[in-house]
């Protein structure tokens, strides 16, 4: 168990200098544009930190949209750490409190740390229920190198015409790295498009669709802001990576856009800068030469 938690350690310590790595690049473009690498790099930043967020969404997910929460329903949907206190205010009863406590010292079975809170409050069986809302807050700390703050709120809005339940969503996100300040807002929809009528996460597929925008200010005061769009990304769990669809990044007059594919479950995307066209690894968030 030592090695797993010292192997775990190290990983965390990697991704997280690789993000502090690729932002710094990205502030070396805010003054004066660089060719590709400063433009993927914004796209390689942009990954780690979907990759973050979902370390906050998945066990959200799992307590609020699955019967009885068992389980986070991060990767391979395992039974929630010891390390991990839930306190609820009380099943079936609202406005319902349930908060989830990592301590200080707290891996995930997928190998992340975390430590802090998650607090959600919830209107009603925001699953089922439509007008029923979740309101996310957030003081947590991923590894030793990123402290994320903010609000995140998902409402039922009911199904559409092809049954699946839509729910709209926003998001206020403050994220500290090191001397670097991220302020992150979204809003948009998630589309439930299959394994709402079974109890487990494993099975569950959810379109993305919506409107952010990313503000990076520096030690120096200096910002720089990303417009992000999301046209119909396909998360599967099954799968553990987007599928289809595609993120849009712009920053001044430059386009990055990532297309993860038609379906095909795999850890590979088309990065596309400035007409040119890359394979980027969603793994190692680095395009493959």
């Amino acid at each position: 168990m030592g090695n797993q938690t010292q192997s775990s350690q190290i990983m965390n310590k990697k991704i997280w200098k690789s993000i502090a790595a690729a932002a710094i690049i990205v502030w070396t473009g805010c003054q004066k544009e660089q060719p590709q690498r400063s433009l993927s790099d914004e796209v390689k930043t942009e990954s780690y930190l979907e990759m973050a967020e979902r370390a906050i969404q998945d066990p959200v997910d799992a307590l609020t949209l699955r019967g009885g929460g068992g389980a986070d329903c991060g990767e391979g949907g395992m039974p929630w750490p010891d390390c991990v206190v839930i306190t609820d205010s009380g099943e079936d009863v609202y406005p319902r409190t349930i908060t989830v406590d990592f301590g200080d010292d707290c891996y995930t079975p997928n190998g992340l740390q975390r430590s802090g809170t998650i607090e959600i409050v919830l209107t009603g069986d925001v699953r089922n229920e439509v007008g029923a809302s979740r309101t996310v807050t957030v003081d947590l700390t991923l590894g030793e190198f990123m402290v994320m703050n903010g609000v995140r709120v998902l409402t039922n809005e009911g199904q559409n015409e092809e049954g699946d339940w839509v729910f709209s969503q926003s998001s206020d996100m403050d994220l500290q790295r090191g001397n670097l300040t991220v302020i992150r807002s979204y809003e948009g929809t998630r589309t439930w498009l299959a394994g709402h009528d079974t109890p487990a996460c494993a099975d569950d597929i959810w379109q993305r669709d919506g409107n952010g925008s990313k503000t990076v200010t520096n030690a120096a005061g200096q910002s720089g802001t990303v417009t992000v769009v999301y046209d119909a990304v396909v998360y599967d769990r099954p799968c553990g990576y987007p599928v289809s669809g595609s993120v849009t990044l712009q920053r001044n007059t430059f386009i990055r856009v990532l297309d993860y594919g038609d379906g095909t479950c795999d850890a590979l995307a088309e990065l596309t800068i400035n007409g040119e066209t890359y394979l980027f690894d969603l793994d190692t968030h680095e395009i493959i030469e």
